[in-house]
């Protein structure tokens, strides 16, 4: 499902889109962009309203990859996550090597191609910060990879822009981006 939001006090926007199978598929990536489009344009410029778009990805595994290229090394970072109940749990990670302000850290076992270590952490949110200038994401989600554009169904090229993945026990992922 996807589904708008635009918030401005006592004010609020929400138009849903159910899921469209692949037929239609193309021309939905179209009227998705050219609607937010609009509506970005009425909302914010006309009435300085911003506008969230969202979109909520079912889950049929409770695991998450997320990979990208280092702006400047161009080596290529993964990421390996267990969905839980409070958000993402950083299961594995692994480097090709060192990048300009990423070191990799002391525990590293060099394995093959990448060094892959195993940190452990908890995060209730991922923010990603997206840019033009730079490679997409890449995200896996119940085995299925693609960039993180297309999973938002967007053709935007603002630079750093926030995007938030965000976890609920239903077995679904939230998509969202603030558009200004």
């Amino acid at each position: 499902m996807i589904f708008f939001t635009s918030i401005c006090a006592a004010m609020s926007l929400q138009i849903s889109i159910d899921q469209l199978d692949n037929k239609t598929n193309d021309l939905a990536n179209y009227l998705t962009t050219e609607l937010i489009n609009e509506l970005n344009n009425e909302l914010n410029n006309e009435l300085n309203i911003p506008l969230i778009y969202a979109i909520k990805i079912p889950l049929k595994s409770p695991y998450l990859q997320l990979s990208w290229q280092h702006s400047i090394e161009k080596t290529k970072w993964q990421e390996f996550y267990t969905l839980q109940a409070d958000g993402f749990l950083l299961t594995k990670a692994r480097v090709q090597g060192t990048g300009a302000g990423m070191e990799i850290p002391d525990n590293a076992v060099f394995k093959k191609t990448y060094y892959e270590y195993y940190p452990n952490l908890k995060l209730a949110t991922l923010t990603l910060t997206y840019s033009p200038y730079t490679a997409d994401y890449e995200i896996c989600i119940s085995d299925q990879c693609q960039a993180l554009l297309q999973w938002l169904r967007l053709n935007f090229k603002s630079a750093n822009t926030q995007i938030s993945l965000d976890y609920q026990a239903s077995y679904k992922i939230t998509l969202s981006v603030l558009l200004e």
